[in-house]
């Protein structure tokens, strides 16, 4: 196909506009999938009230605590069963990050993209 449209190009000296735009719709589809997601997490962060490297932040030290947690577990033996409980809800606790800049959904985007 590639041999063709440049037999047809070199003969004619333009292409079928069919033909283009079937090859343009292929190539902007698959340009918009990624953008598509970096677009979907900056308006998750807006909405969060974030910026990008307060998120990123936020997902290490998310991680940070749940591998933490994981290892308490396995530290635990069956005779620490009472202790469990209460480990887990302590680090459980630990798990919230609190954003003093989140002024809820609605007014995190107004205060970006304004009234």
């Amino acid at each position: 196909m590639p041999m063709d449209l440049w037999l047809e190009l070199t003969s004619t000296g333009r292409l079928d506009t069919d033909i283009v735009l079937k090859i343009m719709f292929v190539i902007l589809f698959f340009a918009g999938l990624p953008l598509s997601t970096f677009l979907y997490s900056h308006i998750r962060c807006m909405a969060q009230g974030l910026t990008t490297i307060e998120q990123m932040a936020k997902i290490e030290f998310q991680t940070y605590q749940l591998l933490r947690r994981r290892h308490y577990d396995s530290d635990l033996t069956a005779q620490n069963q009472q202790q469990r409980g209460q480990l887990e809800v302590e680090v459980e606790a630990e798990l919230q990050v609190i954003n003093p800049f989140h002024q809820g959904c609605w007014n995190n985007i107004m205060q970006i993209i304004g009234p």
